[in-house]
């Protein structure tokens, strides 16, 4: 097809292409103009502190990834919507509907904005769903971490008590110390008898002798009261460690649940009407184009069906049977040959005789015109009785 003919179909099809989108703008229109006012309100959430630096909670290359992905998800968790609920008059199914949480950029900035039909609501909402996402991603973790600074402690008490109930068993406080002072006690005997070996005192080397056995002996026992001391002061120190560590973790949430400050980081916009036009060019417009593409295909559907009829319209007026008809009609006439030879009469007849003549041509014409009807109808009849037999 040329362009030629999509301007005819165009022009015969124009109420179609003019109507639809016409009226489906109509009806958008009537939509949003009966619709109730819309107001709106953005929160926007700028706290660098709280992204990247060589500790923290988000850190790394991806930490303004992390970090906005986080507060998108906890400004549509339960806890967030409940505090909401409690400052407006709001359902969940009314904030979510209601509520964007975007990205400024690819800075670790977040807007937070509300629509609602409620005048003064939307404030509420992004104030509440700022402050609220804040205190739940940061202060959970200060209590998170308090906790586990008193689990450590507890951790610590318990081997310490551990400790004394082992000494005050064993009657003594470090068994690592008690074994060193009896092998220096050991060494200085070994040396005192040495000593008076040399100077041929054997009777007060001999001496010396019990008391140097009485102290090996008691060494022996030494192993495995160390071995269970040893135990128990890992355990300490073990406890000691996590109770430091979690000391920094608890200051390092505690600064950034300073950072994350609501009154320092959250700015809130004022409220504004949406003004109809708004919504008619976000609205309308796409409208316009899904009506227009609507009566293409309209179009398209009726010139495809109109297609389709002509073909099976033509298909029947040149079928075998309308040839049949017309042999046999013609073949059963033979009235018309006589009419069709009338004509060939001699040029040279007078003026009066050629009136009568052709008069009289004209009475048998309309007379073989009248008998070959009845006889095209007389054979039609004897084909379709053919036809049916």
């Amino acid at each position: 097809m040329e362009i030629t003919d999509y301007l005819a179909i165009a022009r015969r099809r124009w109420m179609l292409l003019i109507g639809v989108p016409l009226l489906a703008a109509v009806i958008a229109g009537v939509v949003l103009f009966t619709a109730p006012v819309q107001y709106t309100a953005t929160a926007t959430v700028n706290a660098p502190a709280l992204v990247g630096g060589s500790s923290g909670q988000y850190t790394g290359s991806q930490a303004v990834t992390q970090f906005v992905s986080a507060f998108q998800s906890t400004a549509a968790s339960a806890p967030v919507d409940d505090a909401v609920r409690a400052q407006t008059t709001l359902q969940p199914g009314q904030i979510e509907d209601g509520l964007a949480v975007t990205q400024i950029g690819g800075s670790s900035a977040v807007s937070i904005t509300f629509t609602g039909t409620k005048n003064g609501e939307p404030t509420k909402v992004v104030s509440t769903v700022a402050s609220a996402t804040l205190k739940q991603m940061f202060d959970s973790q200060v209590t998170l971490g308090q906790a586990r600074v008193d689990q450590a402690r507890k951790d610590v008490s318990a081997a310490n008590a551990a400790i004394n109930a082992w000494g005050a068993k064993n009657n003594m406080v470090d068994p690592t110390r008690v074994y060193q002072a009896q092998l220096e006690r050991l060494s200085s005997l070994q040396q005192s008898q040495a000593s008076l070996k040399a100077q041929g005192n054997d009777a007060a080397a001999s001496a010396l002798s019990g008391t140097i056995t009485e102290v090996n002996n008691s060494l022996k026992g030494y192993g495995p009261k160390i071995a269970e001391f040893n135990d128990l002061s890992a355990t300490r120190d073990s406890a000691q460690a996590d109770l430091t560590t979690a000391r920094q973790n608890l200051a390092q949430a505690k600064t950034q649940q300073t950072a994350a400050d609501p009154s320092q980081v959250v700015w809130v916009s004022g409220q504004r009407k949406l003004e109809r036009t708004d919504e008619v060019v976000s609205v309308g417009l796409p409208v316009l184009g899904a009506g227009i593409f609507l009566a293409l295909a309209l179009i398209a559907v009726l010139e495809l069906w109109a297609a389709g009829r002509r073909s099976s319209g033509r298909g029947r007026h040149s079928g075998p049977g309308a040839t049949t008809t017309t042999a046999t009609t013609t073949a059963t006439t033979p009235e018309a040959q006589p009419a069709a030879a009338a004509p060939s009469q001699p040029a040279t007849a007078p003026t009066g005789e050629r009136s009568d003549t052709a008069n009289a041509e004209h009475a048998a014409d309309d007379s073989d015109a009248g008998d070959d009807g009845h006889d095209e109808r007389r054979s039609r009849g004897a084909l379709v009785g053919t036809e049916r037999s």
